[in-house]
């Protein structure tokens, strides 16, 4: 089974050419992690993937019902003028028939007349507040803006407003899913309202933070920014806890009225988030979140789609549907190869499902993906058709653990895997992928609920901990006792109790070291000989933070490692039937942060092959097969890159340097009108030779060139119809019309391509070599795109070095845009 491509698909521009590589000419980048002996339906399960997917962008707002506004009429108009500056196709028609043939789950309501034909499933908005309010607002406007811009989230009349919105949505029986708010824990629930804002409900919710959850000590955080570490926890704790009533309240009034409404949960930032999504999920029908791979070389950034997607469905136990990042920018490797091991994650760690994330985000005027990467839009295509006939793959069961602590990640800025909170990742990235065990992510919460059994894991890995609560660290220890390992390699885990005291002895009496003052020299750790680990020969292991002194305060403590001076570095500590084994320096910790950031853990690595040991000794198996779950390759060629050469040198592959393909050419060519467009006209208003390089037919290169990137495209029709206009040519008078090519030598023709919006009048095409004598090269009837934007393809034949393009008598419509004009060479 290969992945294939829809007709529609094929009609998009071109992209790259071989697998892994943007364009043979440009310098690459080494996939950092790759799966050298796919599997895909041996590992086949019962379950059926996803067989809807919901679509994040705006495209398909054209087909929505006009609404006071203007929505959707505003929606055909910026898709509408990116195709006509950028020489694109945009039918709407074209565009709802792609949606329906793909079963996209589309913003808006499926009563629309253009989704109700075609039978499009949609989504909307958890709040609708009327008018032009902010969405944290209540109808009358009542609710205090206490972020400017915006009210306070967990106001508990917003709360209960927002409860009864999901409500009316289901009620209104017009939407197959209700999606929560974008990130609503990371950019809503955890900003503490400004002190000067404060209000009658933020002061009982600051008394309640402090006795109910800050020990009478710590309540809300002064700013977001200044938090203390105790402070944040208790009011993310507490913030979390609002949200949990908030959606069991949601989702009761929802199902009671309508059942089959799906209720899709928050979708989290890509650095994951500390939330209680375990309390949540019992109130979501699919849960999921944002993420992106490959943003450095480091294996955990290749590995965090599987990572994040893991830990959702370990936690929450339900179908976990993960948008993955492909918009230019925000993804840093966007290939569809890449692509493809990116969603082959989501399915190999556990997801059911994946959303289409075609929005541009930092291409404010090419908006979508198939416009800006057309071949990343091709791959997400080609991917869905394949996932909505497969099974997905049976999953191992877990018999090692990872703790993610959530009072820990509570104390980062954002809450998340951030801020040098990548520790988590990085044992994700050691037992799982590189080894091929099955870890399993247990939480914090879970653990101090009973709702999982240490009992059940041979090792439990601590990448992260230096603040929990006291109940967890009981029964980490009655696990070693028990029979567990514990791997800590958090050099600071367990050091504080939420309620502010240090753990102390406690933690000593676990591990049977005492951390002692800072180490200020670099952290090499060599195994010792003889080893309780089964190490083959020496490793010499590094980490990228110094560490600390740590001394035995037990006997029984053995050295697995040392450092330079002899000192220990990583030890075994006997408790009961168990054993913890614990770092004093980190190996999972991580250097800088974006494009500069740094890890030791990679394939192969010393502290993969010490942690390979540790597995070892436990008896965890490593070598699953479920790691070897890939998508089948594209059954077709997705980059469908243009041959020959473009005489009229504005061939743009897609939005990356360089912008011009090596198959353009400067022939130093005009071309010359007959009768000369007026609305809107060319650089000139006479008949004279325009150079190719700078006529409105011939500029795309300078459109891609001058795009808007980030700004906000304007809602003003007339502002938008100005820049439109300097990139076009039309007429509105019906008459005939010539545009002579003339390339400044004789070429072999291959076809022509024309972009018009209007109707494009009857066409002949004729060549000539020396200007005097012309012979037909092809024709075309008269055609029509009506407000859309259409391209017409021309074969030629035969060698010329003037083209000239002949319109006829426009019979009918009311105008004539010709956007682009393409001519090609063998």
């Amino acid at each position: 089974m290969r992945i294939r491509l829809t007709a529609l698909m094929l009609l998009l521009p071109t992209l790259f050419q071989a697998p892994a590589v943007a364009r043979p000419e440009r310098p690459t980048r080494p996939v950092g992690f790759e799966v050298r002996d796919p599997l895909f339906e041996e590992l086949f399960g019962d379950q059926p993937a996803q067989r809807r997917f919901p679509i994040y962008g705006t495209i398909h707002g054209g087909g929505r019902r006009e609404t006071p506004s203007g929505y959707a009429a505003r929606m055909r108009r910026f898709f509408r003028a990116t195709a006509k500056r950028f020489g694109s196709r945009f039918v709407l028609d074209e565009i709802l028939d792609e949606a329906a043939d793909n079963d996209f789950v589309v913003y808006g309501n499926m009563s629309d007349p253009q989704f109700a034909k075609r039978g499009i499933l949609t989504h909307s908005r958890v709040v609708e507040p009327p008018g032009r309010l902010p969405l944290v607002s209540l109808p009358d406007n009542s609710l205090p803006y206490a972020f400017e811009t915006r009210g306070w989230l967990l106001d508990p009349r917003y709360l209960d407003y927002f409860a009864r919105e999901v409500e009316q949505r289901a009620r209104e029986r017009d939407y197959w899913a209700i999606p929560q708010f974008d990130e609503i824990f990371t950019w809503y629930a955890i900003k503490p309202v400004p002190r000067d804002k404060w209000y009658k409900e933020v002061f009982e919710a600051d008394r309640q933070i402090r006795e109910e959850y800050g020990f009478g000590k710590y309540g809300m955080p002064e700013t977001h920014e200044n938090g203390g570490p105790f402070e944040r926890i208790a009011h993310r704790r507490w913030a979390s806890d609002r949200l949990t009533e908030a959606f069991a309240k949601a989702y009761k009034l929802a199902k009671a009225v309508n059942p089959d409404m799906k209720l899709i949960g928050p979708t989290h930032g890509s650095n994951a988030t500390s939330a209680d999504m375990e309390a949540w999920a019992p109130y979501f029908d699919i849960l999921g979140g944002q993420v992106s791979g490959g943003q450095t070389d480091t294996l955990m950034d290749w590995v965090r789609p599987a990572c994040n997607t893991k830990l959702y469905v370990d936690l929450t136990g339900k179908p976990v549907w993960m948008m993955v990042h492909t918009s230019k920018w925000h993804a840093k490797r966007r290939h569809p190869e890449i692509l493809r091991e990116m969603y082959s994650q989501v399915f190999r760690s556990g997801g059911h499902g994946v959303w289409l994330m075609n929005t541009e985000f930092f291409e404010r005027e090419l908006e979508d993906a198939r416009y800006c990467e057309p071949a990343k839009w091709r791959a997400m295509l080609a991917m869905a058709d394949t996932i909505r006939t497969m099974r997905l793959p049976r999953l191992p069961e877990p018999d090692c653990a990872i703790l993610f602590a959530s009072d820990s990640t509570y104390t980062t800025l954002y809450g998340g895997f951030s801020y040098h909170n990548h520790q988590d990742v990085n044992a994700f990235a050691a037992v799982g992928p590189a080894l091929r065990s099955w870890p399993r992510f247990v939480s914090d919460r879970q653990i101090d609920r009973d709702e999982r059994d240490l009992a059940d894991y041979k090792v439990l890995y601590v990448p992260y901990a230096a603040w929990q609560r006291a109940s967890v660290l009981s029964k980490v220890e009655a696990y070693v006792r028990g029979g567990g390992i514990v791997v800590c390699t958090d050099t600071e885990a367990f050091t504080w109790n939420i309620n502010g005291d240090r753990f102390g002895a406690k933690w000593e009496k676990l591990t049977g070291v005492r951390r002692a003052g800072p180490r200020d020299t670099d952290a090499v750790m060599t195994t010792v000989t003889p080893n309780p680990l089964p190490v083959s020969g020496t490793l010499d292991l590094t980490a990228l933070v110094p560490g600390r002194r740590i001394e035995p305060v037990s006997d029984d403590v053995v050295n697995i490692a040392v450092f330079d001076d002899g000192s220990p570095a990583v030890t075994l500590h006997p408790l009961g039937k168990g054993k913890v084994i614990f770092f004093a320096a980190d190996p999972f910790y991580v250097i800088e942060d974006g494009a500069k950031r740094r890890s030791v853990v990679a394939l192969g690595a010393p502290i993969v092959k010490l942690i390979e040991a540790i597995q070892t000794m436990a008896g965890v198996k490593m070598g699953h097969d479920i790691w070897r779950f890939k998508l089948p390759p594209y059954e077709t060629d997705v980059y469908q890159r243009e041959q020959g050469v473009c005489l009229t040198n504005n061939y743009v592959y897609d939005a990356n340097e360089p912008l011009l393909e090596s198959n353009n050419v400067q022939t130093g060519g005009t071309y010359a009108y007959s009768r000369a467009p007026t609305t809107p006209a060319d650089v000139t208003a006479g008949g004279e030779p325009i150079p190719i390089a700078e006529g409105h037919l011939t500029n795309r290169l300078k459109a891609y060139q001058t795009r808007n990137q980030r700004k906000p495209r304007p809602k003003d029709p007339a502002e938008m119809n100005r820049i439109t206009a300097q990139w076009i040519v039309g007429w509105t008078d019906p008459d005939p019309v010539g545009v002579t090519f003339d390339f400044a030598g004789a070429h072999e023709l291959s076809r022509a391509r024309l972009v018009y919006s209007g109707t494009m009048p009857a066409l002949k095409v004729r060549g000539s070599v020396d200007g005097r004598t012309w012979k037909d090269l092809a024709s075309k009837p008269q055609v029509s795109a009506g407000e859309d934007v259409k391209d017409v393809a021309v074969p030629l034949d035969g060698r010329c070095r003037f083209v000239r393009l002949d319109f006829a008598q426009r019979k009918g419509g009311a105008r004539f845009e010709l956007c682009e004009v393409e001519i090609w060479g063998r």
